[in-house]
């Protein structure tokens, strides 16, 4: 009879064989199927944290790069000031009679990059070596104003209105 039941094993498929052995095992097949999803479930939740975190990381980076940008800069008769939702005002001809507001927006396209500012109006003022230019678009950069991006390639510091941040 035993040679019969060795006779018999033999014949079986593989997979019977593992079945048999599960059914025999039930506590110790639950706990390594509990074991894996636990995994499983941890890796998931690994990954999504980490993610998180480095999106968090990330905003706090851009964040304190628009507050060192953020702020009021001045400059004999110039004032400008970056606010830190992307808003700008310019004082030309300050405290004088023909002071002037001119609102606007600023943008950088990167870090490094000039900043843009797109004022709402074209309006006249003496700045950034012309006297009564015309001016609807500004760029910060270096802590000075600069009516265009050849003055700021050239470095040609005479276009150039010179600011110092205000604390």
């Amino acid at each position: 009879m035993d040679s019969k039941k060795r006779k018999k094993r033999q014949e079986e498929y593989p997979i019977l064989l593992l079945w048999d052995a599960i059914l025999h095992h039930k506590k110790i097949v639950s706990c390594l199927i509990a074991f894996v999803i636990i995994a499983f479930g941890g890796i998931i939740w690994y990954r999504h944290y980490s993610v998180k975190k480095e999106e968090q990381k990330e905003l706090l980076k851009t964040m304190e790069h628009v507050a060192a940008i953020s702020g009021t800069y001045k400059s004999g008769y110039v004032i400008l000031i970056l606010n830190p939702d992307n808003t700008a005002s310019l004082t030309t001809a300050a405290g004088s009679y023909d002071e002037a507001v001119h609102l606007g927006h600023w943008e950088e396209k990167a870090d490094g990059y000039p900043i843009q500012i797109d004022f709402s109006d074209s309006f006249e003022a003496s700045m950034c070596g012309e006297s009564d230019g015309y001016f609807s678009t500004l760029y910060f950069f270096s802590s000075a104003l600069w009516p265009n991006l050849d003055a700021i390639q050239s470095m040609d510091y005479s276009k150039a209105e010179t600011l110092t941040k205000q604390k």
